[in-house]
């Protein structure tokens, strides 16, 4: 065979396995962007109304209201506002996790009407009775909390605002802290079991899986097709990063037992945070999403402190 007759199978070999990996990486990539972006958030309590979680004292009765706004994204949100039977302007904005509704922060909810705020929980984009067509894991969503921020602004003047959110919640709520340096509307964040960034959480729950093929191959093309169809990179999504210079007062927690989003991701967001206030809370005997549940006295004396001293500020 003639030198040039090699490099010509060469390069069809080349171009073939290019292609071939190609198709694969993008088919993998297209599952990926299914599973991760396209599911629609439902709890299995949903047939609970807001009332019958939160209206459990006899002796305090909060009226619940639905409430809704049109994004600047160009769709809808919709969500209940609590008001505290205690006069007030101050408010916490509560934001659920991943593939969850405003029903799963009702315990949360609880904690702060009986704190003495008034408290909105809304169903993110794609969740719940929210419109949207995806989930984008914090990029953007930390656009229409911002909205949801406006909206309690206008409705209690004056008054301070506080964001609470859990796993994807607590992530977009960090996303936010950034945009919320300009105008500092938002006096306080908790964050519980926030992941510091997407790319490292997909390569760890990759990893996790055993896979035969190499965790970045997966994040790679998942990343590649979720930009061409959602319009966002796993690496735009990094709370890590957001936070460095955020001197909004934060406050970290996560359970040790965490078996979804790892532990030392919470130390890298706290360690993250070089101006302001911060704490960081980590139960021992706690899971994902599970640090309030297994440590309600706990959880509560920290949280209810941590405000106090933010709000002093």
């Amino acid at each position: 065979m003639s030198k040039n007759s090699k490099v010509k199978v060469f390069l069809t070999i080349c171009v073939i396995t290019f292609m071939v990996v190609n198709t694969i990486g993008l088919a993998l990539g297209s599952f990926c962007h299914k599973q991760m972006c396209l599911r629609k958030g439902k709890n299995p309590n949903d047939s609970q109304s807001v009332s019958e979680v939160i209206n459990t004292n006899k002796n305090k009765v909060y009226i619940e209201e639905d409430v809704s706004i049109n994004t600047k994204q160009g769709y809808k949100l919709n969500g209940t506002y609590i008001k505290n039977p205690r006069e007030t302007m101050d408010t916490v904005i509560l934001v659920h996790g991943l593939m969850r509704t405003r029903r799963s922060m009702l315990s949360t909810a609880k904690l702060y009407l009986e704190k003495g705020f008034n408290v909105l929980v809304y169903d993110s984009r794609n969740n719940g009775e929210s419109e949207g067509r995806d989930t984008t894991y914090g990029y953007f969503e930390k656009y229409d909390l911002n909205d949801w921020v406006e909206y309690i602004t206008k409705r209690n003047p004056g008054g301070n605002i506080g964001v609470h959110g859990r796993s994807m919640g607590a992530a977009t709520a960090l996303l936010h802290s950034e945009i919320n340096e300009r105008s500092k509307k938002v006096k306080f964040y908790i964050s519980d079991c926030a992941y510091s960034d997407l790319k490292d959480e997909f390569i760890y729950i990759a990893d996790k899986g055993n896979l035969s093929i190499p965790s970045s191959f997966f994040a790679f093309y998942g990343s590649l097709v979720t930009k061409i169809k959602s319009d966002f990179k796993y690496s735009d999504v990094s709370p890590r990063q957001s936070i460095e210079d955020v001197t909004t007062p934060i406050m970290f927690i996560h359970g040790k037992k965490d078996e979804l989003v790892p532990v030392s991701m919470c130390k890298e967001l706290y360690n993250a945070k070089n101006k302001g206030l911060k704490e960081i809370y980590m139960p021992e005997n706690a899971g994902h999403g599970e640090s309030y549940k297994y440590n309600r006295d706990e959880y509560r004396d920290r949280v209810y402190n941590f405000v106090d001293i933010a709000l002093e500020k």
